[in-house]
């Protein structure tokens, strides 16, 4: 039985002592998983807590909905409806706001034990995988190749940057 962990707004970590696993989950759904400050820390935390745990071997990400993660909420850009950290008419402040996605990925990558990212719908997660794990492997590798080569992944890159809304083409 998973056993639950702190309560976050915007993350969902879950520890199964038994199979000695973390699964932590983007739980934005109705935002696509948009990043925001309060999501960023509770990232940080959870996977530094994770990373420190020795009786967890591995940890898994996954997303609620149907987008992993759209990147950056645009409504925490300027004139955006939530303004977070990112707003700011100063470079270096600017800068000094990505700390905490630094915080996160740097955690990621510093941790000690393999983080496998799952990007596939909820159902499938719930009924679990009916195939080895090479093939997800491999199946995941390529969603998440596709995801990051695509014309909409490019431009929503190029309207965060620009400060504006992205137009989406489906492709």
């Amino acid at each position: 039985m998973p056993l639950a962990m702190p309560d976050y707004r915007h993350i969902l970590l879950e520890r199964s002592p038994v199979e000695r696993i973390a699964r932590l989950t983007l739980n934005r759904p109705e935002r696509r998983n948009a990043l925001k400050d309060l999501m960023q820390d509770e990232l940080g935390d959870a996977i530094e807590s994770v990373a420190a745990d020795d009786s967890t071997r591995v940890l898994m990400l996954a997303a609620a909905g149907q987008t992993f993660c759209a990147g950056g909420d645009l409504a925490a850009l300027k004139d955006g409806s939530e303004p977070g950290s990112w707003v700011s008419d100063s470079a270096d402040d600017v800068r000094r706001s990505f700390k905490r996605t630094q915080r996160f990925m740097l955690a990621l990558q510093r941790m000690e034990k393999p983080a496998i990212a799952i990007r596939l719908s909820k159902l499938m997660l719930y009924k679990g995988l009916k195939m080895d794990l090479e093939t997800a492997m491999q199946m995941a590798a390529a969603a998440e190749t596709i995801t990051l080569t695509s014309r909409d992944h490019a431009e929503g890159a190029a309207a965060i940057r620009e400060g504006r809304t992205p137009q989406f083409e489906g492709r």
